[in-house]
Parts: C-alpha cells; sequence; structure tokens
C-alpha cells in the first residue's frame, strides 16, 4: 500500500444516449470504489476570457497497477466529480515484466 494513498471512486462509460433535444448525454456503468490511489497536488489554474474567470483543477492520479481508465470514464476525486484528460492504461516493465501505477489526468467538472 501506499503512504498517503487515497480512494477514488470510478464511473465507467457505457454508452451515450440522446435526451428529448437531441443531445448526447452520457451513460455510466456501476461505480467502483478504487483503493490504494496516489493524489497528486492540483495543478490550479485560471484562464481568463475576458470579464469572466474560472478555475480549472486538474488532478493526476497514481492507480494501482492493472487499472485501466478510458478517456470517457468519469472519476470522483476528494468528493469531486472530474472527466478524464489523459487516459491510462497497464503498462508494464519491458525488462522485468512488473506492471507500473496507472498514471490518469482528471479535471474537475464540479463547483
Amino acid at each position: 500500500m501506499m503512504l498517503g494513498s487515497e480512494t477514488v471512486i470510478h464511473e465507467p462509460w457505457v454508452r451515450d444516449e440522446k435526451n428529448s433535444h437531441g443531445q448526447k448525454l452520457p451513460v455510466y456503468g456501476t461505480p467502483v470504489t478504487i483503493a490504494d490511489t496516489g493524489v497528486d497536488v492540483p495543478d490550479v489554474s485560471e484562464p481568463r476570457a475576458g470579464t469572466t474567470s474560472n478555475v480549472r483543477y486538474d488532478y493526476r492520479l497514481f492507480l494501482p497497477p492493472g487499472t485501466t481508465i478510458r478517456d470517457k470514464d468519469r472519476v470522483t476525486v476528494r468528493g469531486h466529480v472530474c472527466d478524464v484528460e489523459e487516459a491510462g492504461e497497464p503498462l508494464p516493465n519491458m525488462f522485468t515484466a512488473t506492471v507500473f501505477r496507472t498514471e490518469v489526468t482528471v479535471r474537475r467538472v464540479d463547483p
């Protein structure tokens, strides 16, 4: 187990469905709790567009070896729902066959 690890919730994307207005809405599968996850210090930026501003929180996650997170999945970190920015899959060391932790970048989408 990794010191200072946290637990995140992974919701795998299943499909998109259209609502009554014809807009695609994602449908997610059963949430899965993933323990022993390293959460790096969030990268916070404040892009400005005219007179409005918004703050973006990007988290870098280090999930247990063998974990797969796809680009349309959703992850909850520290109680905040996040979209996947950079997906990750199991990556074995080519010399030892040891599987590294899966690295994934997610962006907070709720306030």
